[in-house]
């Protein structure tokens, strides 16, 4: 037993995880329309929809896992189009991030949007912003607000990638610690495991062909994107901005019960919730995608003390593949 604890710490130090942290601070952070360049020199693709005329809010856009900023092409347009100024930002490991594919730690996450947040605060002094965090830019967003009031005027969770590891079965924490530790560099596709992110077919092959999406992921980057779900979990009772949380009845991605937990955490009086019997993982990429839309307009109007009148009904973006539509 002996000889095999030893071995199992020189395979463990022979295969450290590839995880970049936060380097050390060498500037003043700064931030333009396309660009972001962090503290430690890092630099950030940036892409920003902007209103015709000065914006009544600012929407600071958070993308999912291996995805990127690109995530929030028509919603950015749709959102400018009514006033609002969305910036999204390619998150470290990510789209065209020099170390995509690797996983960052969570300091580093934090630090990045802590950074834009300010940024933003000083670039548009009382305008009332937003984060919205897709999937792990969920967990990303509700780790770096919590405890934060000043930080942003609300926080918009769309399908947040939460998880605590209480309701996860026994074997699989520590069989994902021991495969990462061991196997660190070994990447999985996800090919074969039957999910259906979303019904709108064209962004499920757009996402297949577009060169910054990550299609096989490296099992120490899932480990990272675990713990960031955990710590996004604990830290939603400590929100203290209005959050608005929204779901997908067929969501596979993210279980149901996650997000009923994530709602129960959440503190009373300062949330809202909508969940779409139609909505799948990527909600605001379905095909049904408007109606999240204006529903998140109208949010971030309540709470900038604002009316608006969007026009027309809410249309189809395409007509749904799912065979069950």
């Amino acid at each position: 037993m002996k000889k095999l604890l030893i071995l199992l710490c020189f395979l463990l130090t022979g295969c450290a995880l590839k995880h970049h942290q936060l380097g050390e601070a060498i500037q003043a952070p700064a931030l333009t329309e396309e660009a972001f360049v962090a503290a430690d020199g890092r630099n950030h693709a940036v892409t920003t929809w902007a209103p015709e005329g000065e914006p009544w809010a600012v929407m600071i856009a958070l993308h999912g896992f291996n995805d990127y900023r690109l995530a929030f092409e028509k919603p950015g347009r749709y959102f400018s189009r009514n006033g609002v100024l969305v910036l999204a930002y390619d998150q470290r490991g990510f789209g065209e991030d020099a170390r995509a594919g690797y996983w960052a730690k969570k300091e580093a996450l934090k630090s990045d949007l802590e950074a834009i947040l300010a940024l933003a605060r000083d670039s548009y002094p009382g305008v009332p912003l937003f984060v919205l965090g897709e999937s792990m830019g969920g967990a990303v967003a509700l780790y770096t607000l919590a405890g934060k009031k000043e930080a942003a005027d609300g926080l918009i969770l769309v399908a947040p990638a939460v998880w605590g590891w209480r309701p996860v079965n026994i074997i699989y924490k520590p069989a994902l610690w021991l495969t990462a530790h061991l196997m660190p560099g070994k990447k999985f596709s996800g090919k074969n495991l039957g999910l259906e992110p979303t019904d709108n077919s064209d962004v499920l092959e757009a996402m297949s062909e577009d060169p910054y999406i990550i299609k096989k992921t490296r099992i120490d980057a899932l480990y990272g994107l675990s713990r960031i779900m955990k710590h996004g979990m604990k830290a939603a009772p400590e929100i203290e901005i209005p959050t608005f949380l929204i779901t997908g009845d067929k969501d596979d991605l993210v279980p149901v019960k996650m997000s009923r937990r994530l709602w129960d955490k959440l503190p009373a009086g300062l949330k809202t919730r909508e969940t779409y019997n139609s909505g799948y993982h990527l909600l605001l990429r379905d095909c049904q995608a408007e109606v999240v839309w204006r529903d998140i307009l109208y949010f971030a109007a309540k709470e900038s003390g604002r009316k608006i009148e969007i026009s027309g009904e809410s249309q189809p973006v395409c007509q749904s593949s799912s065979s069950s539509e």
